[in-house]
């Protein structure tokens, strides 16, 4: 499944509009953060980092894709890494990295999709971007596989990270399997499969993933931002985002001192 078909799946299932926050490969497994109804627009100010995964890759093939699914594009040859030669390979690809993306992926290049430009056969040049690659290990070396750990920041590829990885000890490599394990406060133990999500929901309040400043206000305030304007004397102490609730209600989001980012409509009724 895409990113695109969970959430379809989702809306379906529960009646309501879904969004997801950040894409999971198709052939990946594991957490991927869905906001239902008006959390939606909550996502843009959400802590969805760092992105924590398991994976296998094979030594000694590499795809156009950086993946099992791609055409051989390289070929190195025994004898393959040991455990501790991974390890040692991880200082050298660990922290803060340009990394180059593969060209099948989600980039945008003059518009359009990077794979779609790919999968069409024009040549495609990704420039580097700065990741951080926070943590790496190594957990089992069986021959030319080796299964690993990373937690890395959003915007990070495992693919390339793979690539990378083997390419500091001379090899080709591709990616085999991959388990998106956390995002953020977000975690495995407190995901679903799809099909059960409708009956087994995990209603998260807002607070619980908020990091940032609440102000809470009175019923004469909630009534002016239920309308969009901004309360009389209301001044903010600290640059926004800030949340505005009521009785642990979330009325809206600030953009700072008399300007709203996001007013939640519907809110707010009853606070006299």
């Amino acid at each position: 499944m895409t990113s695109h078909d969970v959430v379809a799946a989702i809306r379906r299932l529960t009646g309501m509009p879904a969004g997801h926050a950040g894409t999971l490969d198709p052939d990946a497994t594991g957490v991927l953060v869905v906001a239902v109804g008006d959390a939606r627009k909550l996502l843009p100010w959400l802590r969805l980092e760092p992105k924590r995964y398991r994976g296998t890759a094979r030594v000694g093939l590499a795809t156009d894709t950086g993946d099992a699914a791609g055409r051989p594009v390289g070929h190195s040859r025994a004898p393959w890494p040991s455990f501790a030669d991974w390890r040692r390979a991880a200082a050298f690809v660990g922290g803060r990295r340009l990394e180059v993306p593969p060209v099948v992926s989600a980039r945008k290049v003059a518009g359009r999709p990077a794979y779609a430009r790919a999968r069409r056969g024009e040549g495609v040049w990704l420039a580097p971007r700065p990741v951080d690659r926070l943590a790496l290990a190594v957990e089992r070396v069986e021959g030319p596989i080796w299964q690993f750990a990373a937690t890395v920041s959003t915007g990070a590829y495992i693919r390339a990270l793979v690539r990378d990885w083997a390419g500091v000890l001379g090899h080709a490599a591709h990616l085999v399997t991959l388990t998106r394990t956390g995002v953020g406060p977000f975690d495995l133990a407190g995901a679903r499969p799809v099909p059960q999500a409708a009956g087994e929901l995990t209603w998260v309040p807002w607070h619980a993933v908020w990091e940032h400043p609440v102000v809470e206000v009175d019923a004469a305030a909630a009534r002016h931002i239920r309308h969009g304007r901004w309360p009389p004397g209301l001044r903010l102490f600290c640059p926004g985002p800030v949340a505005l609730a009521r009785q642990g209600r979330l009325l809206a989001v600030a953009a700072g001192n008399g300007r709203f980012a996001r007013v939640f409509a519907g809110v707010g009724e009853g606070d006299d």
